[in-house]
């Protein structure tokens, strides 16, 4: 079993597939509520974002762990290795911009304050990021076969 694993698999299944979900739902959930904080005057939603950025940036380690795995396997074939390169920096870059977020909220922890305008701008860019390299991610999956298939 820890075989399969350290090759990025699960019972045959690709794992970092499995993963990318929760920090791609965390992350976007995060982003809306911390939109609705910003004009709308309820305590527990800061709160509620807050969580869901710690679970993003949770998911995150480990879709990133298995995606790297994945990503060493592609170095043979250039075409997709610079393709995953495109799809892993996005992902990255997204990830750090909601980690700093984060990072802004848990500083300020237990009290969790409602959005700044700059958080918001962040949050936004990291969001738009993040489509981008999903759109890479799924184009890897889906047209190239990338984790579906041995490559």
């Amino acid at each position: 079993m820890f075989k399969e694993l350290f090759r990025g698999r699960f019972k045959g299944h690709p794992i970092h597939v499995m993963f990318v979900h929760f920090p791609i739902g965390l992350f976007s959930a995060g982003f809306c509520i911390d939109l609705a904080a910003f004009w709308i005057d309820e305590t527990h939603l800061p709160f509620v974002s807050f969580y869901c950025m710690a679970g993003g940036v949770a998911g995150a380690i480990a879709a990133i762990t298995f995606g790297l795995i994945d990503y060493i396997k592609l170095a043979e074939n250039e075409q997709l290795f610079k393709k995953a390169g495109k799809h892993a920096v996005l992902q990255l870059t997204s990830v750090v911009l909601f980690g700093t977020v984060f990072g802004l909220k848990i500083s300020e922890f237990p009290v969790v304050s409602d959005p700044t305008i700059v958080m918001l701008v962040v949050e936004a860019i990291a969001f738009s990021v993040m489509i981008a390299g999903n759109f890479i991610g799924g184009d890897l999956v889906y047209s190239d076969g990338v984790g579906t298939k041995e490559i």
